[in-house]
């Protein structure tokens, strides 16, 4: 891929990605209604395994990122 098809892939891509929005508004909505209704139940099992899973994620980015320095 030449310099020219790559610069046009990135601008098309950051097009794309700076149209989505930042936040979910339609989760935010459904979330903010179940707290008021006293009806959200998170789930502590699947809390911790994405917390886990964030961690080991960091921990092997921060891995590779020493491997290249």
């Amino acid at each position: 891929m030449d310099n020219s098809t790559k610069r046009k892939f990135i601008l098309e891509f950051r097009s794309v990605i700076d149209s989505l929005p930042e936040v979910r508004e339609d989760k935010i909505t459904i979330l903010r209604l179940q707290i008021q209704k006293n009806l959200y139940r998170p789930n502590p099992d699947e809390i911790a395994q994405r917390m886990i899973e964030e961690s080991l994620q960091e921990i092997l980015w921060q891995g590779r990122r020493s491997i290249k320095n």
